[in-house]
């Protein structure tokens, strides 16, 4: 039978159509490849074992994913992520376990603490196992680690703080509040598990705490195998990170532990968007910032401190870079007249980055600038020129934002005062701060 030109077409599209189906059924008919969603520890947002997408949280998708590993023949050497367990193998127990804790049932999780857990000075990643859920808590802490507590929603659980005087007073209302969590000491002490200040050893049985909550710096809590061996969780989170990776995983981790997922997902929302508008700022008049650090009266930070790591995160350049300081992160200038010597070492800022009540008027910003900037000023070129306090007391991205609008022309205070604000407004708890009317950098251009 002859045919012509429009009936090939379509037995050829006939043709073509049978291949696709039989390619699709074919395709269906296989084991789905899963291995492509498998993540390594550094680059998940949530550094847990079992959280094998790598997102922020532990749900059905982790789930389904092992489940495909497992009948693949996969097995933890191949995926330790998907380990859950942490018991060398991968099987239907991983599986329970995140099921479990999706459901927010008690069992042991395994995840990574951010901590220098060798004593080198450098934040490192151990892994260690905590039990889940969290309802029951104390913490050590700076001002970081209760801003970064209070953001997530985390108030009630905290039933002992140690603190010094330089927390805001944005918390009198609830870690400062003694009837509510005890005091345990100063910021700097370590927690004395048996007879401490405010009776710390009582109050974990009294309130059946089974966690603390420290920073990554071992300053913070030295005693760490006192508690561990009581049964007591040490969690260590680093709150005065600038990354975005080292932010994600501190808020989807508390999220998780204490069952407010929904407020880590929006706060690590706002830190992103906030950051890339930080770094749109600090990339775009594509300057050469100099600047030092001071945390400390009449001190430089240098090294990797979490001040010098600030001032990078807005691509500002540490003067001091240079130096041969050793392992230490300040340096008391009166002992170190060479930082303001112009041959080696040239900045035109110093940003005393300091810890006082900005969400009050309490301040006397003219004596703390006058007493910041005094003996700096009778050595350095510039006198009081260039040097800014700005507060320690608030989010860390907000921080960096009042750092950004010293650098750059492009940004202003206003400018910062709206990314602070949006945390004000979305974050603090039933509190009504107009951030423009409080001083966080002085003096303001």
């Amino acid at each position: 039978m002859a045919m012509n030109k429009n009936t090939k077409i379509i037995i050829a599209v006939v043709v073509v159509l049978a291949i696709v189906v039989v390619v699709a059924a074919v395709f269906l008919m296989q084991p789905q490849d899963v291995t492509k969603d498998a993540k390594e520890m550094e680059t998940s947002e949530l550094k847990m074992y079992g959280n094998i997408n790598g997102d922020g949280f532990i749900d059905d998708k982790d789930t389904k994913i092992i489940k495909g590993l497992i009948d693949q023949g996969k097995t933890a050497k191949d995926y330790p992520l998907a380990d859950a367990n942490q018991d060398g193998k991968l099987s239907q127990e991983d599986i329970d376990l995140l099921n479990k804790v999706i459901k927010g049932e008690s069992c042991t999780i395994w995840h990574m603490n951010l901590h220098d857990y060798n004593e080198d000075g450098i934040m490192d990643y151990e892994k260690v196992s905590t039990k889940f859920p969290i309802s029951s808590m104390i913490c050590t802490g700076s001002s970081n680690t209760f801003m970064m507590l209070y953001m997530a929603g985390i108030i009630d659980e905290v039933k002992g703080a140690s603190y010094g005087s330089t927390v805001d007073n944005l918390y009198n209302d609830c870690y400062k509040d003694t009837t509510k969590t005890v005091k345990l000491g100063t910021s700097s002490t370590k927690i004395d598990f048996e007879d401490g200040k405010g009776a710390a050893s009582d109050l974990i049985k009294k309130e059946n705490v089974t966690a603390v909550l420290s920073d990554w710096n071992r300053t913070y809590l030295t005693n760490e195998k006192d508690f561990e061996n009581a049964g007591v969780d040490v969690i260590r989170f680093a709150a005065a990170s600038t990354e975005i990776d080292v932010i994600a995983h501190d808020y989807y981790m508390l999220g998780l532990l204490f069952q407010k997922q929904d407020r880590a997902k929006e706060v690590v929302a706002y830190m992103k968007e906030v950051l890339d508008k930080i770094e749109q700022a600090s990339t775009k008049e594509n300057k050469a910032i100099s600047a030092v650090v001071s945390s400390m009266t009449n001190y430089y930070s240098v090294g990797d401190s979490d001040y010098t790591a600030l001032l990078k995160s807005v691509h500002g350049k540490n003067a001091l870079d240079s130096g041969n300081w050793g392992t230490t992160t300040s340096i008391k200038v009166l002992d170190n007249l060479d930082v303001f010597n112009t041959d080696k070492y040239r900045y035109d800022y110093v940003v005393h980055l300091r810890a006082y009540n900005g969400y009050t008027a309490e301040a006397d910003m003219a004596k703390l600038y006058n007493d910041y900037t005094k003996t700096i000023a009778e050595y350095w070129e510039h006198g009081t020129n260039g040097q800014y306090i700005v507060n320690g007391n608030m989010p860390i991205p907000a921080r960096m934002a009042y750092v950004a609008s010293l650098f750059y022309d492009g940004v202003d205070k206003k400018w910062a005062d709206e990314i602070h604000q949006g945390f004000v407004d979305k974050f603090f708890k039933n509190k009504n701060f107009k951030v423009s009317d409080l001083t966080f950098v002085y003096p303001a251009e």
